[in-house]
């Protein structure tokens, strides 16, 4: 991995160095790109966060064998936690 991120890291930056004066940042083609990207970013960590940490925590941890109301309010504050990032993520 670190000779894949070594190789492909300045050749990413040529590109981007050879594109600058030809890029707009405002047409319809770069922003489908960047749209198309966003969300594929945000699929991973919804995946990554859903299934990789809420899983092991509420499957597989303590939240098992934990009382109902203990679940119920780690769920409520779970929801509390992703409204809040919602918003922040749309203020920012």
């Amino acid at each position: 991995m670190a000779s894949a991120y070594a190789f492909t890291t300045p050749i990413g930056i040529a590109i981007g160095m050879g594109i600058r004066l030809t890029y707009d940042p405002n047409s319809q083609k770069a922003l489908i790109s960047a749209g198309v990207f966003d969300s594929v970013s945000a699929g991973l960590l919804i995946y990554a966060g859903m299934v990789e940490l809420l899983a092991h925590d509420f499957i597989h941890g303590e939240m098992r064998t934990a009382p109902k109301r203990q679940v119920y309010l780690a769920v409520g504050c779970l929801l509390v936690g992703c409204a809040l990032m919602s918003l922040l993520g749309r203020w920012a």
